[in-house]
């Protein structure tokens, strides 16, 4: 009941703010562009909205010519690139967040233990207004290590718990740094302005026509006692458990102008070496598939124009599913050599559809389909017997989910005793999955992905019922999944293939030729629902397609539809 009140308020408050889920960033060096310089592709993977995240501007006057990505209530852009220099960014994933376990008085309930002393704690008055017009007002007890979270928590009752975040404990200038990146002139500025950032962890894509590429993870790494498992709930009064120092800046990991040419970051584990005082990275880094699957296509040949680049971005083939489904249709006949009477008709050519399935997440794949509800309930039929349903919901909606399925094919490991054989949970959960598309969608000629897997646009307003017509776009079936390099993703335990998450705009920068960069948003930069800007990119990006970029003076001049002057007020 209290982790589910707890993942309840997270995703009522993602509702709100839309999520970081992951991000791809490549850069290709002059020698690798058709063009003779560098080329930089970012699609930072974010909670869908309604309007889109972002909203793109090139503002432009003597001495400053950007084209930059916008977020509501800050003035400068997170990402974007101008006349020298192009930049983009994906989440780090390192671990910047602990919990800890601390210990009040009995008889004075504001002090609390820190260091064999009892202290008092500072206190926060927080105002809430609520839609009943009556104001609640909560008292936030703040010890050395953080607030104390638990104390207003419904169904709560363990040790109070404090947070101690890396972003609430040292300066974090994010206006600042973000205007100096915006008017940085050369790769060292650039570089200084991000040993500033303190959190959260950033990858930083960057490139310039000088011909520099390059990539620094951004953000202050605690050092922790090796001893420590950090996913834990700590212990506040034992000094082993606290951060004992953060890493300095010019040793976190990055790369400048590699011999290769290449450099790819999507949210993967960066570096298995250790990263100053800390022997390995700790952290919720994302499995490799995308990683893997972008820099074999880059490698797949010499040098690369933008136009081409559009392929790579919008690839969905998933970089696992040769192995995966080859063990689980392995399995299942294995099984069926002596259960040969088990599958009917149905069952075997949705194994056939498995067998001769490509990897590719299209919306006309119908081996698509039985693969990810598959994947579904072999996980659940693994689980159901350690947790409730509800509790294997949240868990399958977890990214950790797709390492422990990996884990149970690749390796039959689960962190839990089971009796049956690997072949004998396959066959049930691909049995169970063959019931489900079955009862859902009939005949397994309608099994295709784009049946199951489908987006809506929802604005705020549209979540209430007729205003959904008025606000919102959709639904649309839709291609990629989770893991593609296109990650258009649902969440797995949810079990509904609704799009949570997507990129939130595609962007490939030619540092050689301007004219030649291109970006889409999800379906427009308008938030105005009667807007020609609203949803006018919704068919792009659902069909892989982009926009060219209107940033020299003579695109500007050529394909602008309207021209609104401001003009001073005459006396």
């Amino acid at each position: 009941l209290q982790l589910s009140f707890l993942y309840e308020i997270n995703d009522k408050a993602q509702d709100i703010n839309p999520p970081f889920h992951g991000s791809n960033s490549w850069i290709l060096s002059s020698k690798k562009s058709k063009n003779g310089k560098p080329i930089l592709a970012n699609d930072p993977h974010i909670g869908i909205s309604k309007p889109d995240v972002w909203y793109e501007a090139h503002i432009s006057y003597p001495g400053h010519n950007n084209y930059g990505y916008y977020v509501p209530m800050i003035p400068f852009p997170l990402i974007g690139h101008d006349d020298g220099k192009a930049w983009g960014l994906t989440m780090f994933e390192n671990d910047e967040l602990d919990l800890y376990s601390e210990t009040f008085h009995p008889e004075n309930k504001n002090q609390v233990l820190a260091h064999g002393n009892w202290v008092d704690c500072d206190i926060i008055q927080e105002t809430i207004s609520t839609s009943s017009g009556k104001d609640t007002t909560i008292s936030i007890q703040v010890t050395s290590n953080g607030p104390i979270v638990t104390k207003n928590l419904k169904y709560y009752e363990g040790a109070p718990i404090s947070m101690f975040w890396v972003f609430y404990q040292l300066e974090n200038p994010i206006f600042d740094i973000l205007h100096e990146l915006s008017y940085a002139k050369t790769m060292d500025d650039f570089k200084e302005n991000l040993s500033k950032v303190i959190s959260p962890g950033l990858n930083f894509s960057y490139a310039d026509t000088s011909g520099n590429i390059a990539w620094w993870a951004a953000g202050k790494l605690p050092v922790r006692n090796p001893n420590v498992h950090a996913k834990e709930i700590l212990n506040a009064n034992d000094s082993n458990h606290l951060v004992l120092s953060y890493v300095p800046f010019e040793k976190n990991p990055h790369l400048v102008n590699p011999e290769h040419g290449i450099i790819v970051t999507a949210n993967n584990l960066s570096t298995t070496d250790s990263v100053g005082d800390i022997p390995r990275l700790d952290g919720y880094f994302r499995s490799t598939d995308r990683a893997e699957r972008i820099l074999s296509l880059l490698k797949s040949q010499d040098k690369w124009s933008t136009e081409e680049l559009q392929k790579v971005q919008t690839d969905v083939q998933l970089w696992s599913a040769e192995k995966m489904k080859n063990i689980i249709c392995n399995a299942l006949k294995s099984h069926g050599k002596n259960h040969s009477k088990d599958m009917n008709p149905v069952a075997l050519r949705a194994l056939e559809s498995l067998e001769n399935w490509d990897g590719i997440m299209d919306i006309n794949s119908v081996g698509t389909s039985v693969f990810m509800v598959a994947n579904y309930h072999i996980m659940k039929y693994l689980l159901i017997n350690e947790l409730d349903e509800e509790y294997v919901k949240l868990y399958l909606n977890r990214i950790d989910h797709w390492d422990f399925l990996r884990n149970f094919l690749f390796r039959k490991i689960v962190p839990f005793n089971i009796k049956e054989s690997q072949e004998s949970i396959i066959y049930n959960g691909f049995i169970n999955a063959i019931n489900e598309l079955t009862v859902n969608h009939g005949n397994i000629e309608n099994w295709k992905w784009g049946n199951l897997h489908h987006i809506e646009f929802e604005h705020p307003l549209g979540k209430q019922k007729p205003l959904n017509n008025l606000f919102n776009i959709g639904p649309f079936g839709v291609n990629g999944g989770f893991n593609a390099v296109n990650k258009i993703m649902s969440h797995q335990g949810d079990h509904t293939y609704k799009v949570s998450s997507l990129p939130s705009t595609r962007r490939l920068i030619d540092l050689g030729n301007p004219s030649k960069s291109y970006s889409v948003l999800p379906s427009g930069n308008s938030g105005h629902f009667q807007s020609e800007h609203y949803d006018d990119q919704i068919n792009l990006f659902l069909n892989g397609d982009y926009r060219n970029l209107n940033f020299t003076p003579k695109q500007v001049e050529t394909q602008k539809t309207t021209h609104f002057k401001l003009l001073p007020l005459s006396e």
